[in-house]
């Protein structure tokens, strides 16, 4: 849908970079009078273009004044993301920001194509890969006016560089181009391989991953590569299994976190491995580290031998009782489950029949009460089956 132009935009249109152009030169960036996206001077790759230099232009050819900017690319780095797909330009933008970083220089001409704005001590190398052009040495980014195709202004969806001065743009180096490189080319190799489901699947994750990240103001630090995939993910999946309702709901939330690696899974190995999580929920025996988790290795015959007050007890005890001995106090247990003193002690005979338990050693002690000098045992316990 076209945007409405307020009046600092309709002033920007018709003099873009008269308005525009001394005041970039002045942050430290090189602006370019532009045609739509092409130069309207010759030599501006090689020619020192400061102030006097505008100055100049403007008086020579005051045509320019109305042009669009670009800015010179080099130790300035544009990531220019031409595709026209939404997920895809997203899942894109996702693997740049994994690579160099975080970013709050995006600038839009025609949604949801996107150039995400990068410094870099030394030039960097101009390079194209399909439909995602790193802008280095040799190119020119724009940055203000209007789209040629749409007619509308170029916007910014967060911050923009005609408001910051250059060293306030996210700095890299050259191994992070080069990470950023090898991850473009693999993706694509993926995307190639991958049929129409199977992207799109991946894709769209990764655009509602992004959102969600951007909201938090928190980029994950970079995609899982491969051979850490299927172990990641299948941590990654622990925790929300415990709270999710659905094996559907729990696959979603497996196809978000499959979005952030590089290459992406496909789908019946991510299927597989929440298959796995949702199977361990099932079967009671989802185990989530840093969480307090009791496992009772009884098949069914022993729960069913069991009576509920013995079977109730022992995964009392499995939770509570971590050393090798231990004491059943029972006017203490019977208080805590809300039990009499006499149902604690046939829950624990039940446990001492059936072995679950055994008693390690029995003391006789001296105790003093209201009702005088008594003699009590004290009877330790340790773990018979486990």
């Amino acid at each position: 849908m076209p945007l409405l132009l307020t009046p600092s935009q309709t002033a920007r249109k018709l003099e873009c970079f008269g308005r525009l152009a001394e005041r970039a030169c002045d942050s430290g960036f090189h602006p370019i009078p532009m045609n739509g996206k092409m130069p309207m001077i010759k030599g501006w790759n090689s020619r020192p273009f400061g102030k006097r230099a505008i100055a100049n232009l403007l008086a020579r050819s005051p045509e320019t004044a109305g042009a669009n900017v670009g800015f010179r690319t080099g130790h300035l780095v544009a990531i220019d993301i031409d595709h026209e797909v939404f997920a895809i330009s997203q899942r894109i933008a996702y693997v740049v920001r994994g690579a160099l970083g975080d970013t709050p220089f995006v600038r839009v001409g025609r949604w949801p194509r996107q150039m995400l704005f990068y410094r870099s001590p030394e030039p960097t190398a101009s390079t194209s890969l399909g439909k995602v052009d790193i802008l280095g040495a040799g190119k020119i980014a724009t940055v203000a006016g209007i789209h040629p195709d749409t007619g509308t202004p170029y916007y910014w969806l967060e911050d923009s560089l005609l408001d910051v001065t250059f060293s306030q743009v996210p700095l890299i180096n050259a191994q992070q181009v080069q990470k950023l490189v090898r991850w473009l080319k693999d993706d694509e190799e993926t995307y190639k391989q991958a049929t129409t489901q199977e992207l799109f699947r991946v894709a769209t994750a990764t655009a509602s991953l992004l959102v969600s990240a951007r909201a938090r103001r928190r980029i994950p630090s970079g995609p899982v590569v491969e051979g850490e995939r299927n172990n990641t993910l299948f941590l990654r999946l622990l925790e929300p299994a415990r709270a999710t309702r659905s094996y559907a709901a729990l696959l979603a939330i497996a196809d978000r976190e499959n979005a952030s690696f590089l290459p992406p899974m496909r789908d019946e190995e991510v299927d597989r491995v929440a298959k796995s999580v949702w199977d361990y929920r099932q079967a009671g025996r989802l185990l989530v580290k840093g969480r307090q988790a009791t496992v009772l290795p009884i098949d069914k015959d022993g729960i069913l031998n069991l009576k509920p007050d013995a079977f109730y007890l022992l995964a009392v005890l499995k939770t509570t009782r971590a050393k090798k001995t231990f004491e059943i106090p029972q006017k203490a247990t019977a208080a805590r489950l809300g039990w009499g003193s006499d149902r604690v002690k046939k829950a624990i005979d039940g446990l001492l029949a059936a072995g679950y338990i055994r008693i390690a050693s029995r003391q006789m002690r001296n105790s003093t009460s209201t009702l005088g000098r008594q003699v009590r045992a004290l009877i330790e316990y340790e773990w018979g089956l486990f």
